[in-house]
């Protein structure tokens, strides 16, 4: 059975067992962590049990995106309860096919990765500097990314209401180098984070500003904020950039994300 959140501790305790060291499950505790005390309309969670009352798989519902983490007990009855919810986006581990191939959603995968490297340093041949949750900062990290991502789907409100939560709960971070403009033109976040793990996204600089070791110089600060400590350091490659490898990231999985057209 898929049971909903319950607001108890016992909840809280069984979605962390199943969250706190797999890179989907860190986006579930961020999530939770962040927005934690009220209930809204935009995000929930629920807990797949057994008939023994055991957890296997958590979900979370955040503004239209689902995120599993976990091995269902019941496939079938994930389905059922996917297209029932009726996302429109799907996040998770690509080790099973959870959902029907006639529901309408395209799917893409990679490679999930993790960081297992030890020798990191800042060269210090760029001023990396960390973005605060200002709207204005946060409007020119969403106008480089729509430059570099070609970005369609995400209008710069819906970006700066998660982004600008994150940053001031402690659950995101973002990066940049900034020209001499004041303007980003390399950038990389760390867009969830929990006490146990986080994930590292939006790797980008501006198609003029490369080839000049921007993207490596911002992911060596990150990594030599966190690579020494205990938290697991997860990145998602679509493509086989050679950039992760030599940090000292290796595969650990495959994702998928399903999305409708």
């Amino acid at each position: 059975m898929i049971y909903t959140d319950d607001n108890t501790e016992q909840f809280d305790i069984e979605l962390n067992r199943l969250c706190r060291a797999d890179p989907f499950g860190t986006r579930i505790i961020a999530l939770r962590s962040s927005y934690s005390g009220k209930k809204y309309n935009f995000l929930d969670f629920w807990i797949q049990r057994d008939e023994n009352n055991g957890a296997y798989a958590a979900f979370c519902l955040y503004f239209g995106t689902m995120i599993i983490c976990g091995e269902p007990y019941d496939v079938t009855e994930v389905r059922e309860f996917v297209q029932m919810i009726s996302p429109a986006k799907i996040q998770c581990r690509s080790v099973a096919e959870l959902l029907p191939q006639n529901i309408g959603m395209q799917k893409k995968s990679g490679e999930i990765m993790v960081f297992v490297g030890t020798d990191i340093y800042d060269n210090g041949m760029y001023k990396v500097e960390q973005v605060s949750s200002d709207m204005s900062a946060l409007r020119k990290i969403y106008d480089l990314l729509v430059k570099v991502f070609n970005i369609k789907n995400i209008d710069f409100e819906s970006f700066f209401l998660s982004m600008s939560h994150g940053i001031r709960h402690y659950t995101s971070e973002i990066y940049a180098i900034l020209n001499e403009y004041n303007e980003p033109v390399s950038t990389a976040f760390v867009t969830y984070k929990t006490d146990y793990a986080m994930i590292i996204s939006c790797v980008a600089t501006k198609k003029k500003y490369r080839k000049r070791g921007m993207a490596e110089a911002v992911l060596r600060v990150i990594l030599q904020k966190y690579g020494t400590g205990d938290k697991k350091i997860y990145l998602q490659r679509e493509d086989p950039i050679k950039l992760y490898d030599s940090l000292g990231f290796v595969k650990c999985g495959e994702w998928a994300e399903y999305s409708k057209g």
